[in-house]
């Protein structure tokens, strides 16, 4: 697990270190809203409530529809 930098009252972060911080932070973003499009659709916010065979492909249906928005986000983040 990767955690961010954190300051304290001796040792103020670096440029650097701030820099490593904002990075993490978008790559954050992006899990956080995918994982928030899976639960959206169902896929883990409940117990799946079908045979375990047809979960993968519900899982992997999700996923085309969700990758696209995704996609679309980053790449206008990285415009901005």
């Amino acid at each position: 697990m990767i955690t961010p930098f954190k300051k304290s009252k001796l040792h103020p972060l670096t440029d650097e270190q701030k820099l490593l911080n904002q990075e993490f932070a978008r790559g954050r973003i992006v899990v956080e809203n995918t994982l928030c499009q899976f639960k959206h659709f169902g896929v883990l916010a409940q117990q799946f409530r079908h045979h375990v065979d047809i979960y993968d492909d519900a899982f992997r249906s999700v996923l085309a529809i969700v990758n696209p928005r995704i996609q679309k986000r980053v790449a206008a983040a990285a415009m901005t």
